[in-house]
């Protein structure tokens, strides 16, 4: 049987809660030569706790990465709201994405789950079985540029609403990467597709190679949307050297580029 544990919790400069610090659990490791033992393994299985708080995250695929940040409501315990840094090299890279969560009364007998990573296509329900396939291949490239041009198009929406609490967040990530998630739209916007380079095609059919060209004026035409809009809006962040990122004059108005962003939407 485990003892209780005490825990006390601690928030940094950035406001990101801290891990909880818990009294060591005193167990007993015997598993066989008696059915005094075997019962008692079998009463810390029926014991074993829905929640809990732990001291070592050195096992944690995030544990030395500040991408999680998590805010909670003394009024109602049952309401949190997080928002997840978009994790390196994937369509996700650099967005933030938050969450309003509701806890019900039965939590956590069913724990919420989400995974940000590099192929997103192949979570989806019964697609996994056609990971490593050239269909579930060019299928997932397909899904990758969507949830790009998707995410490029919250990151414009967070910086024109930045959730409640999280404003500082906001302004400090995308002040510090903006050079970095342009960037990546240009090299977008090179290569035709996100994580890959169209080439010439060859053993295509000429149907083929004309559809796949279309795909990536489009993919193209969109990610360089979204690029001069946020490249505006980190301008007025106060970022320096967004000249470079813009493709619509400056006789366009703030509003038609609004309206031109935000018709990706209704086209794709």
């Amino acid at each position: 049987m485990s003892s209780g544990t005490v825990a006390s919790s601690s928030h940094n400069g950035h406001g990101q809660i801290n891990p909880m610090k818990d009294v060591k659990v005193a167990q007993d490791c015997g598993v066989a030569g008696s059915s005094s033992k075997l019962d008692n393994v079998i009463r810390k299985d029926e014991n074993f706790k829905k929640f809990d708080i732990v001291e070592d995250i050195s096992d944690h695929q995030y544990a030395t990465k500040d991408m999680i940040y998590v805010r909670v409501y003394e009024s109602r315990m049952d309401l949190l709201r997080a928002v997840i840094k978009g994790a390196e090299g994937t369509p996700y890279h650099d967005g933030l994405f938050f969450f309003d969560v509701f806890l019900p009364s039965n939590y956590p007998h069913v724990p919420p789950g989400l995974i940000l990573n590099a192929k997103p296509y192949f979570n989806e329900p019964g697609y996994e079985s056609t990971s490593g396939s050239v269909s579930g291949e060019k299928h997932s490239l397909r899904y990758n540029e969507q949830t790009l041009v998707l995410s490029l198009k919250t990151m414009s929406y967070t910086l024109r609403r930045p959730p409640k609490h999280f404003e500082d967040l906001v302004i400090d990530h995308f002040r510090d990467r903006a050079h970095a998630i342009l960037m990546t739209c240009k090299a977008c916007c090179k290569n035709g597709g996100f994580g890959r380079a169209v080439g010439k095609g060859k053993g295509k059919g000429k149907a083929k190679r004309k559809k796949e060209l279309a795909r990536a004026r489009r993919f193209k035409s969109d990610v360089e949307q979204c690029m001069d809009m946020l490249a505006y809006q980190f301008e007025q962040l106060g970022v320096k050297g967004m000249e470079e990122y813009k493709s619509i004059g400056d006789g366009v108005s703030l509003s038609r580029k609004v309206r031109a962003f935000f018709c990706i939407c209704v086209c794709t």
